[in-house]
């Protein structure tokens, strides 16, 4: 599945071992100043159809498409560790 950057998260996931330090250090920085970088806020917005009547507006939910990196930062945010440091590499596989 690709997300909105068109990185899969297979592809990801296996070039952790090249880009783990940098990714981490993001990561564990962003954590640490509470800035998230502004060039991973980006997403695409997709209305996703519930029930009812299809005209409706009000029978849609959105749903965002976020890019990968995103959701690895979506992750160690809401791991259950917390804003202390975290192994990225474990969270990943």
């Amino acid at each position: 599945m690709y997300e909105y950057d068109k990185v899969s998260i297979k592809i990801l996931k296996k070039s952790i071992p090249f880009i783990i330090s940098p990714l981490n250090y993001t990561c564990n920085k962003a954590i640490s100043t509470g800035i998230f970088p502004s060039h991973l806020k980006y997403s695409i917005l997709k209305p996703v159809y519930e029930k009812g009547d299809k005209k409706e507006v009000d029978n849609y939910r959105p749903v965002s498409s976020l890019m990968s990196f995103s959701n690895v930062f979506e992750n160690i945010i809401f791991n259950k560790e917390g804003r202390r440091k975290i192994n990225l590499k474990s969270l990943i596989h």
